[in-house]
């Protein structure tokens, strides 16, 4: 039986390999459907870097060189495949984009990717040791930090992605896990509560007359 190749689907045939959007793309494209096949699978929880390099085609070298574990490669699958089916929002203001970004988020929880994106937080969170679990976080909150930059340069108060995790993201993937029937329930709450607590941080703005 031949090895897999770098080139799924076409083994020994390396020509692309130079051109951008070339074999690597194609290799990215051959993995992350394989692993989404392994997740969605009823042996979801013995997925490896090996099974995922066999059903993809490519040579597993490969795979560990690109993405380095087992983690990396479907925490970078899951992103992936949220902001795919939306992209990032922009809707002028803080206070909207983090409504439409938790509503996002509230769709692909409750709707048919929420079993595959729950199983995929399980296993991509199984790296996030005490020294990389702020790496791994914000890893996964990329997003978000661009969201809250834009708003940052536009003058809005500035948000960092733990609070935002912890407040917004974090309480509703719990709900998703315990009790998803909730999770579209409790995202308005937990939103304007955030978001006023946004609010309350707000510095003062110095009073004029004490200062003349």
């Amino acid at each position: 039986m031949s090895r897999p190749t770098d080139e799924p689907g076409e083994p020994g045939q390396q020509a692309a390999a130079s051109r951008p959007g070339g074999r690597s793309a194609r290799v990215r494209a051959a993995v992350f459907e394989a692993a989404t096949e392994l997740l969605r699978g009823p042996d979801w929880s013995r997925i490896t870097m090996a099974r995922i390099a066999e059903r993809a085609g490519v040579n597993s070298t490969t795979v560990y060189r690109r993405w380095g574990s087992l983690e990396n490669l479907v925490g970078d699958l899951a992103d992936a495949t949220v902001s795919e089916r939306a992209p990032l929002p922009d809707t002028g203001t803080l206070a909207g984009d983090i409504r439409a970004h938790s509503q996002i988020l509230v769709n692909d929880l409750t709707g048919e990717n929420r079993r595959f994106l729950l199983r995929a937080l399980i296993i991509a969170g199984n790296g996030a040791g005490d020294d990389s679990g702020q790496r791994a976080l914000l890893e996964r909150t990329g997003g978000a930090r661009i969201m809250f930059e834009r708003a940052a340069a536009r003058g809005e108060p500035t948000v960092d992605v733990v609070s935002y995790f912890e407040g917004v993201v974090g309480p509703l993937y719990g709900w998703a896990l315990l009790v998803p029937s909730l999770v579209r329930r409790r995202a308005p709450a937990l939103v304007e509560n955030f978001l006023a607590d946004l609010e309350n941080c707000r510095p003062e703005p110095p009073d004029e007359s004490t200062s003349s």
